[in-house]
């Protein structure tokens, strides 16, 4: 695997990690909603392609990383204060 493609792995590895600790907050446990959502975004970056090679990366797996990312965020920014 080229590091190109591990720094790939690392951000889609980091944005799962970090939705998966949101979830375990307790005050986002108790919001069914939103604790749904951020299930339904941990199953979406499960979706992502992992590369082999730098060939293998593709813009779109980039752009559905970050769009996950600022949707998860959008979803607990309430519970960051």
């Amino acid at each position: 695997m080229s590091h190109k493609s591990y720094d790939l792995v690392y951000y889609t590895n980091n944005v799962s990690i970090g939705i998966i600790d949101a979830m375990n907050l307790p005050s986002i446990k108790k919001d069914k909603e939103c604790f749904k959502q951020l299930l339904q975004l941990k199953q979406q970056i499960k979706q992502v392609s992992i590369p082999y090679n730098y060939n293998q990366i593709r813009m779109d797996d980039i752009r559905e990383t970050d769009r996950i990312r600022e949707q998860a965020y959008s979803i607990v920014a309430k519970y960051l204060d």
